[in-house]
Formats: C-alpha cells, sequence, structure tokens
C-alpha cells in the first residue's frame, strides 16, 4: 500500500518514554501510515531501547544520529528518509498524545485542500508556558507580518510539496516557525485544533528547566527569528 502518512519522533534521551512510545503508536498504526523514530544523539539508555525495538516492531523505521546537532536536524533527517504525501512531526516525551496523531490525520482526510498545513493549538497549559508562548508569537507576528501563534505547539502536519520548497531549514526549535511561516506564505490551507499538553511521565526536559531556561530560550528564538527573516528576504 502507498505511504499517505509520515510521522517523526525526534528523540533525545527519552529511553525511559521509549517504551511506552512504541507501544502507543502499535497500537494506531495503519498500513498507510509509517512512523520514524530518530534518536537524536541520545547518550543515555535510548540506544538499547532502539535496539530491541527494531527486532520488536520491525515496521516502524528507526534511525540513529551520533552526535546531537539539534532538534530541528533532528527532523530534517526525518523528513529526508520519508515517504509519505502528507508529512510531520509530533514530540517523543509523552506530553503530546498519540492520539492527537489520529485526530489529526482524520481533520485531513475530511479536508479536500490539496496543500494543507496543520499544527495543533495547545489548550489548559500553565499561565506562565502560555505567557511566554503568547508572546513569542506576538513577535514572530510582528515580524513576518502575519498572524503566528502557538508556534511549537505539536502535531505539525504538511504536504510533501512544502518541504520541497524549503531550504536552509533550522536546526533547532525554530524549525517550527521556519515551515509555518513558509506555509503561510506558500498560501497552503492552515487548519489548527485543540491538543493538551500534559506533564511528563518520565525524564527532564533538555532545555525546560526553570524561568531562566525559558528567558534563554526566548532569547535564542528572538535571534532565530532575525535569522528565518533575513533568509527569506534574501529569497
Amino acid at each position: 500500500m502507498t505511504i499517505k502518512y509520515s510521522i517523526i519522533f525526534p528523540c533525545f534521551n527519552e529511553g525511559s518514554n521509549i517504551p511506552i512510545l512504541l507501544n502507543k503508536c502499535n497500537k494506531i498504526r495503519k498500513e498507510n501510515i509509517e512512523f520514524i523514530f530518530i534518536d537524536n544523539g541520545s547518550n543515555d539508555h535510548s540506544v538499547k531501547y532502539f535496539k530491541n525495538a527494531k527486532k520488536k516492531y520491525p515496521h516502524f523505521k528507526f534511525f540513529r544520529i551520533k552526535n546531537n546537532i539539534g532538534y530541528g536536524f533532528g527532523i530534517h533527517y526525518g523528513l529526508k528518509k520519508a515517504k509519505g504525501q502528507i508529512i510531520g512531526w509530533t514530540h517523543s516525551d509523552l506530553q503530546a498524545d498519540v492520539n492527537d496523531l489520529i485526530n489529526a490525520i482524520s481533520i485531513i482526510e475530511k479536508s479536500k485542500e490539496s496543500f494543507i498545513f496543520l499544527k495543533g493549538k495547545r489548550i489548559n497549559r500553565p499561565f506562565i508556558d502560555s505567557f511566554f508562548s503568547m508572546s513569542m508569537g506576538l513577535i514572530a507576528s510582528v515580524v513576518f507580518l502575519k498572524k503566528l501563534i502557538e508556534i511549537n505547539a505539536q502535531p505539525t502536519f504538511f504536504s510533501r510539496n512544502l518541504f520541497d520548497d524549503a531550504n536552509d531549514i533550522p536546526n533547532d526549535f525554530s524549525i517550527d516557525l521556519y515551515f509555518y511561516n513558509l506555509a503561510l506564505i506558500k498560501k497552503y490551507k492552515l487548519i489548527r485544533f485543540d491538543v493538551n499538553f500534559i506533564n511528563r511521565i518520565y525524564g527532564n526536559s533538555s532545555w525546560n528547566k526553570g524561568i531562566f531556561s525559558k528567558v534563554k530560550f526566548i532569547l535564542r528564538n528572538l535571534f532565530n527569528i532575525y535569522l528565518i527573516k533575513k533568509n527569506y528576504d534574501n529569497n
């Protein structure tokens, strides 16, 4: 059967979550969906879990990047391996519900648009997290002169054509902003749907370690906004 949907899970030090994630994905898998798991340079026990998973889940695809270059690099690597007509990604830390993938696919199936960009919209989040997300969205909206909200929400899906039109894809978290803005530039049909963002079961965020890490994250993203805008203006 032709692969219609490719879903990428970038995994960095998510060893304890991987068995749960794989089991959840196995329950919702269909013949026209491929699941791609990227070990994005993990230095925990992920390597052992992925090695065993290849035997237990031969219908899934597993790839390992030796050194962690960045969140966006792992996703980009997976996008290059994807064979689906609709491609995208979501988090592997279980904060994004795997069942949201099925909801997203159902929405896409009902749409008659050929060029679509679908992204979750997080609800019921703590005030401080919502505030930071809203602030980043407001800044990005002013810079790009487009409405950009909940930029890093997951899952993210889009027609393969958008990836074919992409160049200089960021290696970090700004990959979400990059494709979101590119989809608006290319006038893709934008669809948002509500998703809950739950607490981690295992492990810790690689970047979100408190208020100071959030500020650092925003400053880094402000610089990335500048770089993305500069890239667009030069092309």
